[in-house]
């Protein structure tokens, strides 16, 4: 018999349901018994199986599994004499082979296979079935409790290790199902009053009666939990939510009926929003290219001097693009950018703020195979010829011998140069299958003309340089984001991302990170040191902490690093929190904004089965504070900064920081399909906003039938996620369309709704306009009745962070008024600004202002006030009269033991 074992799981009981059932006197029935659930210290083990054949009453076979590790039992079994306890033999012929050890949390771990003798078993600490600890286990025996007679619990007397089986099915005995739905939006138009006796139900068709859902810790956000039974496993029910009045009146949802397949442990399903009206102020998209040819895979780029936007995208093999005026409307036809008769693909844009152009790359055919191109284009979209432009004015930016595919690029607005990396083939190779191996992420940086420059060193002879080259791993699908500055803070690096998968066979798919100084291209480590070429690829002896030396982890989810193998991420983008140039603003009005400077990752992840969107926050402390905090043992100069990960309260990671517990953010968790997101940054309110392709309508409304569809319904929603950065605190808040903090990562807005067999088809491109303080997103769209796709785009501004709900202050809906703190209007403002807040009561009032250091200015009001709205104004002075220098100030609303505290920017 072949049998695993690991000192990292023993399995233990999570059936506490089971607890103080007697095991009956009961026969077990022949046939096959399996694994419901299996547990290690309150933690579910996925992935773990199990199968019993019972093949009569007196011996049993067992398979067993766990990750790639499995084994085989065979024995026999018998009732204690009261019939209580049912024991087993252990399997005989067992020895250990194929033993390793790896540290994981800071401790010491096994994991081997046992192929021994019954005495070997015993002297290597009596493990029992599957997994333990060596030398912890007490015996080598394995209980057996019946309960009624279709439960069996296995059980080591040490108390440790627990199985539970059910027999015929893979059903437990309670699926809990929480029913989720967002209200705020019916609240808003007046079709919901809860001040007024309105309440919400879940109408399904399983109960006879309705079933009345509560508000819970999410405001607006109503919430109602139905246990199903295990027979119910597997069924498909349709339910609605429906509002019901005082006076007997009820209003059904009118979109068609909901539908959900029980699953087994139940499931907290995604927030749904009433009728699927999550806005009031949803407009239709607006077609950037509509043609009757292909137009594929936009990007999109602000020019906040002029306050235009481009957006540009790979139309019929060529490339195309189309600015748009700060109101969003066109500023003439789309043009084309590059027109040749091979195919250009996979276009990218990026604003250079020197010299008030843009820079366009995409991946081009012309030269045999794909070679990376570029174009400059001014601010109204025409060439710029460049020192090395061919004919059409495009230059080269790498066509060596091989594939390169993938383009993005950064723009470095401090020393005005770009970094370009891409997907590069040209150290692979073929297995006999035809098999691509190998395959790394290359990188180019160019002067602001255009012009190649050399990575490091002048000595450095190859021009483009590598930027992850592994040789037994493929790293693809890179993205880049630049952080120049933040508040005094000059960083001036770039931050490169890509997949990486463990093996060829694309198993283990992790996102990875490179961070790459912007002075001289070197890589750095993440202590901030630069890494001379062509040093590369993980530590030796494998990943284990800092200094990651280049390449570091990203997308770690805590599981083991083998369990890990399985999992699947993808899709990586990022961005920094870096605020507007000052090269285009002028005198900068958000110097000192936050305190944190860092980059946001976020990709599409597979962790829980269905798609969702997950992130990391990347903070980069000084050396000094890194050194401080105990982050790196020794401190060196200031200049350097450490690379942390942090959670969203903004706490570091575990110190030191393992690569099995880095902190990732659930930016997105619906329970159906997120994928191919993208991100950017909202300098104006200091949020990042995550968008990305959606498909909870088409499953959620009975469109689609999920398990007929394969991977995805063709189609998709666009949904968003604002995740603010709080200065007070640097922690990263969820952030709903009105602005409203949910803490929730299912509380998301659809920017772009659309219908049946319409929608997205690919990434999103977004970009953050200073001009509406809000958010162009164009994606790919595929209308139900034609066969092309064609370019759209969406406007989305939110409401300002932490904003009062518009409808607490309605007195026609009876709603209670809320103690609230708006943002100021306007906000920078000259010379002044006007701050609004609500009492729910009357109480005595302070509204102070504070600087950058916590010092106070002034109060604006200290005195007793009555309930309801209010408003104070201010004009920059403090308390003599005196005009203040411009810079980031705040504000502090006290009243009734509550207070609320808001950030503001007087910019002369």
């Amino acid at each position: 018999m072949k049998m695993p074992n690991s000192s990292r799981f023993a399995l233990f009981l999570i059936g506490l349901m089971f607890l103080g059932l007697r095991p009956a006197a009961a026969q077990i029935p022949a046939g096959k018994w399996f694994c419901v659930e299996a547990t290690y210290l309150d933690t579910l083990l996925e992935g773990y199986t199990a199968n019993f054949e019972i093949l009569d009453q007196t011996y049993y076979e067992a398979d067993f599994t766990f990750d790639w590790r499995n084994g085989e039992a065979e024995a026999k079994y018998w009732y204690s004499a009261n019939a209580e306890t049912l024991f087993t033999n252990l399997p005989k012929e067992i020895t250990l082979s194929g033993g390793s050890a790896q540290y994981s949390g800071g401790k010491l771990v096994f994991d081997y296979y046992l192929l021994c003798t019954e005495e070997q078993w015993n002297k290597l600490g009596q493990t029992a079935i599957g997994y333990g600890f060596p030398g912890n286990s007490q015996t080598s025996q394995i209980l057996f409790a019946v309960s009624g007679d279709s439960l069996l619990e296995l059980k080591s007397v040490d108390g440790r290790t627990v199985l539970t089986y059910s027999f015929g099915a893979v059903k437990p005995f309670a699926n809990p199902v929480v029913f989720r739905v967002n209200m705020k939006i019916q609240q808003a138009l007046g079709l919901f009053n809860p001040g007024g006796g309105d309440k919400v139900f879940l109408r399904g068709d399983w109960s006879a009666a309705d079933i009345e859902l509560t508000e819970g810790e999410i405001p607006g956000v109503y919430t109602g939990t139905w246990t199903f039974p295990g027979s119910r496993v597997g069924t498909t029910l349709t339910y609605r939510f429906v509002v019901k009045k005082p006076g007997g009146t009820e209003t059904a949802e009118q979109d068609p009926v909901r539908s959900y397949t029980v699953e087994p442990y139940g499931r907290v399903l995604g927030i749904a929003f009433f009728d699927r009206r999550a806005r009031i102020d949803v407009t239709s998209p607006t077609a950037v290219a509509d043609s009757e040819v292909n137009e594929r895979k936009p990007s999109a780029a602000y020019n906040p001097a002029t306050q235009q936007s481009l957006v540009v995208w790979q139309q019929d093999g060529n490339i195309s693009g189309r600015l748009l005026n700060p109101d969003g409307s066109f500023i003439g036809p789309p043009f084309n950018i590059c027109n040749s008769d091979f195919d250009q693909t996979s276009p990218d844009a990026a604003y250079n703020s020197e010299r008030n152009e843009f820079l366009v790359v995409w991946q081009d055919d012309r030269g045999g195979n794909p070679d990376i191109y570029g174009i400059r284009l001014d601010e109204d979209g025409m060439p710029v010829t460049a020192a090395h432009s061919l004919a059409d004015k495009s230059f080269i930016i790498c066509d060596q011998d091989s594939n390169q595919t993938n383009p993005r690029v950064a723009y470095n607005y401090l020393l005005d140069k770009y970094l370009v990396i891409f997907q590069d083939e040209r150290n692979t190779e073929r297995t006999n299958s035809g098999q691509v191996q190998n395959i790394d992420v290359y990188g180019q940086r160019l002067d602001g003309d255009g012009d190649l420059l050399l990575p490091g060193s002048t000595e450095d002879t190859a021009v483009n340089f590598p930027v992850a080259f592994n040789t037994y791993y493929n790293e693809y699908y890179p993205d880049v984001a630049y952080l120049g500055y933040n508040g005094d803070k000059i960083l001036d690096e770039w931050l490169v991302v890509y997949s990486q998968s463990e093996f060829y066979s694309g198993f283990g798919i992790r996102i990875w990170g490179v961070r790459i100084k912007g002075k001289n291209g070197m890589r750095m480590d993440t202590y901030g040191a630069e890494v001379p070429y062509p040093a590369l690829g993980k530590p030796a002896g494998g990943p284990s902490g800092p200094p990651w030396l280049p390449q570091f982890p990203v997308g770690f989810d805590g599981e083991s690093f083998y369990s890990m193998m399985e999992f699947l991420q993808g899709s990586p983008h990022a961005e920094s929190n870096a605020p507007v140039p000052t090269a285009v603003l002028g005198k900068s009005a958000y110097d000192y904004r936050y305190e944190l400077p860092e980059f946001f990752v976020t990709w599409s992840d597979f962790r829980d089965g269905a798609g969702d969107i997950y992130g990391q926050r990347l903070v980069l402390f000084p050396d000094s504070t890194a050194f401080r905090m105990g982050l790196k043992p020794e401190r060196a100069a200031d200049s350097l900064f450490t690379l942390v990960p942090v959670d969203r309260n903004g706490d570091p990671a575990p110190v030191p920081q393992n690569w099995m517990t880095w902190p990732n953010v659930p930016v997105c968790n619906d329970i159906y399909e997120q994928s191919w997101n993208n991100l950017a940054y909202s300098s104006g309110e200091g949020s990042f906003m995550v968008v990305w392709n959606d498909w909870r309508s088409v499953s959620w409304d009975g469109m689609r039938d999920w398990e007929d569809t394969g991977w995805y319904p063709p189609m998709a929603d666009i949904y968003g996620q604002r995740l603010w950065l709080d200065p007070a605190d640097s922690s990263m808040a969820f952030l709903d369309h009105d602005g409203t903090a949910t803490g929730d990562p299912g509380m998301n807005t659809p920017v772009a709704f659309t219908e049946f067999e319409e929608g997205n088809m690919q990434y999103p491109a977004i970009a953050y306009r200073t001009a509406g303080n809000d958010f162009l997103v164009a994606y790919e769209f595929k209308r139900e009745t034609d066969d092309d796709r064609d370019i759209y785009m969406d406007l989305y501004q939110g409401g300002s962070p932490f904003s009062p709900v518009n409808v607490d202050q309605r007195p026609s809906a009876g709603l209670p008024v809320r103690f609230t703190l708006s943002q100021n209007v306007p906000n920078p403002f000259n010379p002044a600004t006007e701050i609004s807040y609500t009492l729910p009561e009357a109480d005595r009032v302070v509204l102070s202002v504070y600087n950058a250091m916590g010092q106070k200015i002034l109060d604006l009001i200290d005195r007793h006030q009555a309930g309801g709205l209010h408003r104070a104004s201010w004009d920059g002075k403090d308390g003599a009269g005196r005009i203040l220098p411009s810079g980031l100030y705040f504000y502090r609303l006290q009243a009734g033991g509550r207070q609320a505290v808001r950030k503001m920017i007087f910019m002369r």
